[in-house]
Formats: structure tokens, C-alpha cells, sequence
């Protein structure tokens, strides 16, 4: 039988989210801050905090999103922006496997999607936060 190693997740929710969300200008993607990233433009980092083998072909996986955009003092625009990236990592069926080209997301614990809610970075502007939990296959 062949090793079967989990799907990268972090570049498949980052390549299905960009064209998902074009009306914001300089909006960046990456699944790390850039070293000296000070809020400059906005940024949503995708983080794939990994989870059990459930099956020969099947993962349990929990992803990290954070949206920077904006001041800490006016953060409404990055919340709304959080929200929007919620609701478009929560759609099921339309980001599953067999539903979105090339997704290896068969399922989505709702129990399992949090936020977004406000976190306290050192980065001077609004940073929002969500999880999510998905079973992912490699097949």
C-alpha cells in the first residue's frame, strides 16, 4: 500500500479564497506574517495546526485564519472582512470535495468553526480571528 501524507491545506484554502475576495485593495494571502509586517495593507494568514489520522485516506485538520486590516482603533472594516472569510470557509457544500475543483475538504465540523474575534497583536492594526475544522483526503 502507498503512503498516503495529508493534503497541503494552507495553499489550497489560500488559492480558493484570493479569487473569492478581489474587492479589496492590496489584500495579501500567505500562511505566515512577513517578517516586519507592520498593517500596511491587508493581510489574511492561513494556518494549517494539523489533527489525527482518522482513516487510511482521511484527516482531521484545524485550520487558523486571521485577518489584519485597518487601526485598532477603527476595526469594523477587518471585522466585516473576517466575517465574509467565515462565512466563505464555512461553505458547505460549495468548498467540498467534488463541489470546488481540486478541494480535498470532504467534511466541515461546524462545532469545530469559531470567531472571528478580536485578538490583541503588537501589530498596530485590527486582527480578527476564526478556526475551523475539516476532514481532508489525500485520494
Amino acid at each position: 500500500m502507498a503512503s498516503i501524507a495529508p493534503p497541503d491545506l494552507e495553499a489550497w484554502l489560500i488559492a480558493w479564497l484570493r479569487p473569492r475576495i478581489t474587492d479589496v485593495p492590496g489584500l495579501q494571502f500567505g500562511n505566515k506574517i512577513p517578517n516586519q509586517y507592520e498593517g500596511s495593507y491587508p493581510l489574511i494568514v492561513v494556518r494549517d495546526d494539523s489533527g489525527a489520522k482518522q482513516s487510511p485516506v482521511t484527516f482531521d485538520r484545524s485550520v487558523g485564519v486571521t485577518v489584519y486590516m485597518g487601526s485598532q482603533q477603527v476595526d469594523k472594516p477587518s471585522r466585516d472582512l473576517a466575517a465574509r472569510v467565515f462565512a466563505l470557509m464555512t461553505d458547505d457544500p460549495g468548498m467540498l470535495y467534488g463541489f470546488a475543483s481540486g478541494s480535498p475538504i470532504v467534511g466541515i465540523s461546524d462545532e469545530g468553526c469559531t470567531g472571528p474575534y478580536p485578538i490583541n497583536d503588537t501589530i498596530p492594526t485590527a486582527s480578527f480571528y476564526c478556526t475551523f475544522e475539516y476532514t481532508v483526503t489525500s485520494w
